[in-house]
């Protein structure tokens, strides 16, 4: 899809959110790059827009699928019962999403999979996205898929492009009966008379594709698996999806007798879109070419865009389905928009604004970077593009991981405040340019918010996870997130317990002290926790 380009409120959003502490750009590391193997080299993969090659017959068409069947019982070609009714069961169509609010309408839709190319054309480059060139730059390119004939299309535009017969997929126990896959020779037979290359001998060698997806971990100096991934297959117009479980392992569930092309999409199991750049609205997806039936691995160095985006989707599925676990707090179930960015390590390692889930407050924003903004015509509505969470370029795991962690903690704490409340805070923020002083008006929002991102993201996980040991910012800034890491070790509360009372009505330190000590008692201690850094 075309990547919505909006730069400039980028600027402002990093200012209007909970940010984490700045990084010192770190150094290149010399880490392994992939090896091409033979079926890789078959397929140009780049970064960048995929380009097209020529368009082909639908082998999977009546017409085709009828005169395959005539050719199989004509010539004796199967042993099989070729009773079958050759009538249309599915429909090759394609979609128009007039904006993001239904772009999210069909990607709700788990029986359905979208591709913003069209699935019978030759494909001479694979990139990480496509755009028709009969639309505008900034318009939402068609998005193609197959779907049972008698599925019920939203109210969004969309086209039929064919009628379609695709046998259903046959079980493992014909072959150990001896008998033939009469669907598959049918398939093969369609595409031979299609004119696409399909050994017609290999109807009885059918696969399931499998496979792993790795990224590079520097502080292991090893690869580690790609966790929760969307992994895509199709040839023509029949697909298959599934995800990646914790180790990067994936397998499909349809057979395939001929390769297929392979994409892996950052669309989690867990409902959370890693984007490459940061006002689109799909998740990143990158095409990986034509391989194998049998299945596709591949391992992503740090020379790969697809690195940074697998390395902090990793980082978010540890943090969910690890972290929180561990420390007794339920990660909440929501959609998340994670910006991802790859480049040069940057100043500022990442910030939460949460815009897909609360209205920015553009009219202030406006103040701060009117010359920008006008410069690209933001508007109210690219509030629906905008990310949730950022996380600027980094080459590092440990840092990475750190990072997420952080904005993470802030994810947990937007969710049990809600929308006004983090609106005060990014607010605040934009405000002053950054955390402020102590002594500004609604200091308190932002002084807790950065309190627990610090204790539970940074000095908690990272002690726990990372084995970063006590080298943390107790002391940082004003807000000085020590104060939780003392109501732990000396006022014996856990992270839950402080978790807890981070709630809505809490705004101030002394209403955070209040409300811990009529919750927990241990008055005293809890009074010097907060003395101790000066509060």
């Amino acid at each position: 899809m075309k990547k919505f380009k909006f730069f400039a409120l980028a600027a402002a959003l990093m200012i209007a959110a909970a940010c984490s502490e700045p990084l010192d750009e770190a150094a290149e590391e010399a880490t392994p790059q992939n090896e091409e193997t033979p079926a890789a080299q078959a397929s140009i993969v780049t970064d960048g827009e995929t380009v097209l090659g020529r368009e082909l017959e639908n082998p999977y068409s009546l017409e085709y699928m009828r005169k395959a069947l005539a050719e199989l019982k004509k010539n004796n070609l199967s042993k099989s019962n070729l009773n079958i009714d050759i009538s249309a069961n599915y429909l090759y169509v394609r979609f128009l999403p007039a904006d993001a609010e239904e772009f999210k309408l069909l990607t709700a839709d788990t029986t359905i999979e979208l591709f913003d190319r069209p699935m019978l054309n030759e494909i001479e480059q694979e990139g990480e996205f496509y755009h028709d060139p009969s639309l505008p730059e900034d318009a939402i390119t068609w998005q193609y898929t197959s779907v049972p004939v008698n599925y019920k299309f939203p109210d969004i535009k969309y086209e039929i492009l064919d009628s379609c017969f695709v046998p259903e997929d046959e079980p493992e126990t014909l072959s150990k009966r001896g008998l033939d896959f009469p669907a598959e020779q049918l398939t093969a037979m369609a595409f031979k008379l299609a004119g696409q290359e399909y050994d017609f001998t290999l109807a009885k060698k059918r696969k399931v594709p499998q496979g792993d997806f790795r990224v590079y971990d520097t502080r292991t100096g090893g690869y580690t698996g790609i966790a929760g991934i969307r992994v895509r297959v199709y040839n023509g117009i029949r697909w298959d999806k599934t995800h990646t479980d914790a180790n990067g392992h994936y397998k499909m569930s349809k057979h395939y007798a001929t390769g297929v092309h392979y994409f892996i999409k950052f669309h989690t199991s867990d409902d959370v879109y890693i984007n490459n750049l940061m006002f689109d609205i799909d998740a990143a997806n990158r095409g990986l070419g034509w391989h194998s039936k049998g299945g596709y691995s591949e391992d992503f160095g740090t020379g790969s865009r697809v690195w940074m985006w697998g390395t902090v989707n990793n980082a978010i599925y540890v943090f969910k389905r690890e972290l929180c676990p561990h420390f007794g707090i339920t990660f909440p179930s929501m959609y998340l928009h994670v910006f991802a960015s790859n480049g040069k390590s940057r100043d500022w390692a990442g910030c939460t604004p949460m815009a897909r889930h609360i209205k920015v407050d553009i009219g202030g924003l406006l103040n701060l970077c009117s010359t920008m903004m006008s410069m690209v015509g933001v508007k109210q509505a690219a509030n629906a593009l905008a990310p949730d969470v950022m996380i600027f370029p980094q080459n590092d795991t440990k840092r990475i991981y750190s990072t997420v962690f952080h904005e993470m903690a802030h994810v947990l704490h937007y969710k049990k405040v809600g929308e006004n409340y983090w609106r005060a805070y990014t607010n605040f923020i934009t405000a002053h340019l950054g955390y402020g002083k102590r002594s500004h008006s609604n200091s308190g929002v932002v002084g807790i918010g950065e309190m627990w991102g610090n204790y539970f993201g940074h000095y908690l996980c990272d002690k726990y996870y990372l084995s970063y040991g006590d080298n943390w910012y107790a002391n940082e800034d004003w807000y000085k997130p020590g104060i939780m890491a003392k109501l732990q070790t000396d006022a014996g509360l856990t992270p839950a317990q402080i978790f807890d009372c981070l709630t809505a009505d809490v705004r101030t330190y002394d209403s955070l002290k209040t409300k811990l000590k009529l919750k927990y008692g241990k008055n005293a201690i809890i009074d010097k926790c907060f003395a101790y850094y000066g509060f």
